[in-house]
């Protein structure tokens, strides 16, 4: 029998193997228990399913809305309508009932075999738009959705479903807090950013990880050393502040902030996203980087530069001597409130990532942000390898990002 403690909590496996470069998780949907491997994305709210592995025409569960969701990510977006329906978390009972989904019916993101995204952020992402108006007569529902797959994603459809009514969505995490099914936060155990195939059979244990919805730092044999706390400064993304990139033991490169204009759209100067397989690093920070690494051996930016080269054929650097260099630790300043600095280490064999989707290759995991990016860090999966990371979102009023050294289970 489980203890009362462990009740508000459940260990989940999460792996690599299916899209390379995201953990994803099972879950179930449905009245027939549809398995759903759903990619883990603290940098959105939103559970949302393609048609596929989970047939909604089958669902004696599902309770059909008036709304519709349409979101973009990055280069790629997806809209369908917003259903409710059973969600389960194992077979130990950790269940709710009509939890709000999109089913994705047109997209142009690339799931990378997964079945849909479950987000892990807060409420304010996760908005629909109640689309009544927009459908044919006698329908006052969105499912089954009425527009086909062209007209669904026409530019004219996206400006007329976002001039619909806004409705907000609990997102699934929110509500199985709120249903008392877990406690309101949660933990990642990972060892990897990128999928390690180095020619074995089978799965290797480098691309499996945890998910522990409900679980935190109580968890004492999951992780040792000193727990560094970065304040949540912005409840939408785990907003955070980047005080500064140090190489080695070089000075500390300051962290700019945002822009005044920047700052009402995007908080502060860094986020935490497990959505990211990289590090993108403000323009600066990735200059100065550069530069210090340059300090210790000007091999060290040769082979980022070929590693650059490598990524825009999409693939990795395959270079034997790589791993001999004197790659440094980097230490990421953050700042911890009442004015004390937390340091988090990124060693080298985590923003190299070897024997990354093939065997002998190596993917460089810093990349200068994008352009037209404000002065925002996007902190991705390496920063959570070999990190026991606590996402607590019940301290204080937004909430704390822990993280210690992880101690991984054995098999």
């Amino acid at each position: 029998m489980q203890s009362a403690d462990q009740r508000h909590w459940v260990d989940l496996p999460i792996s690599l193997d299916l899209t390379g470069a995201a953990y994803t998780v099972q879950l179930s949907l449905g009245s027939e228990s549809a398995p759903v491997q759903l990619i883990i994305d603290t940098g959105s709210s939103s559970l949302a399913v393609l048609p596929g592995r989970y047939s909604a025409d089958r669902d004696r569960s599902l309770n059909p809305t008036s709304w519709a969701q349409q979101l973009s990510y990055g280069q790629g977006a997806w809209v369908g309508p917003v259903v409710c329906t059973d969600l389960r978390l194992d077979a130990s009972g950790h269940h709710l009932a009509n939890t709000q989904l999109a089913v994705i019916e047109a997209e142009s993101t690339d799931f990378h075999g997964a079945d849909g995204i479950l987000g892990m952020a807060y409420r304010a992402l996760d908005h629909a738009h109640d689309i009544v108006s927009l459908l044919p007569a006698p329908s006052t529902q969105s499912w089954p959705w009425p527009f086909d797959e062209q007209h669904s994603a026409q530019a004219d459809f996206t400006h007329q479903l976002h001039a619909q009514p806004k409705v907000q969505l609990v997102p699934a995490f929110s509500a199985l807090e709120e249903h008392g099914v877990v406690s309101n936060r949660f933990t990642l155990l990972i060892r990897r950013a990128l999928k390690r195939v180095d020619g074995r059979d089978g799965p290797h244990p480098d691309n499996e990880g945890r998910l522990l919805l409900g679980g935190g730092e109580e968890l004492a044999h999951l992780h040792h050393g000193e727990v560094q706390t970065l304040p949540v400064v912005h409840d939408r993304y785990y907003n955070v502040q980047l005080t500064a990139l140090q190489v080695d033991q070089q000075s500390p490169l300051p962290a700019p902030p945002l822009r005044e204009a920047e700052t009402a759209a995007y908080a502060s100067n860094a986020i935490i996203d497990t959505g990211c397989s990289f590090i993108l690093l403000e323009d600066s920070l990735y200059s100065g980087l550069r530069e210090g690494l340059n300090r210790i051996d000007a091999r060290l930016v040769e082979r980022i530069d070929a590693a650059a080269a490598a990524l825009a054929q999409q693939r990795g650097l395959v270079d034997p001597e790589l791993s001999q260099l004197p790659w440094p630790t980097l230490w990421l300043h953050f700042d911890a409130g009442d004015g004390e600095t937390a340091r988090v280490a990124l060693d080298p064999a985590h923003y190299w990532q070897h024997d990354a989707l093939q065997p002998g290759e190596s993917w460089f995991m810093l990349l200068r942000q994008l352009p037209d990016w404000p002065r925002q860090s996007v902190l991705g999966l390496p920063l959570l390898c070999d990190h026991f990371v606590v996402f607590d979102r019940q301290v204080n009023e937004l909430g704390v990002v822990r993280l210690a050294r992880a101690r991984h289970p054995g098999p």
